[in-house]
């Protein structure tokens, strides 16, 4: 069976498109949990509609896919205080 750790590790490695910083340091995976065969994220968004939402999705399925278990993606909107994080990360590491 998969351990936490390693699926971490990997979303570790899954960098945002357009700030030069990890999902995990922008607090944009909130929670990983794994239950038999199925490992379930939760997302974290600025904003729920965000137009960049079902391309990171596609990104987290496609760098778990190696361990051949079913993956579950449920997206949330931060909170004020999360936001404000976020923001703040996405200014100092802003690529273009």
């Amino acid at each position: 069976m998969v351990k936490k750790e390693e699926i971490m590790e990997v979303l570790k490695g899954i960098m945002h498109p357009e700030i030069n910083a990890s999902l995990i340091d922008l607090g944009m995976i909130k929670d990983v949990e794994i239950k038999e065969n199925v490992i379930s994220i939760i997302l974290n968004l600025p904003y729920e509609g965000v137009p960049i939402k079902y391309m990171l999705m596609d990104e987290i399925e496609n760098a778990l896919k190696k361990f051949d278990i079913e993956i579950k993606i449920d997206t949330r909107e931060m909170n004020p205080a999360e936001r404000q994080k976020f923001m703040e990360m996405a200014q100092a590491y802003w690529k273009f």
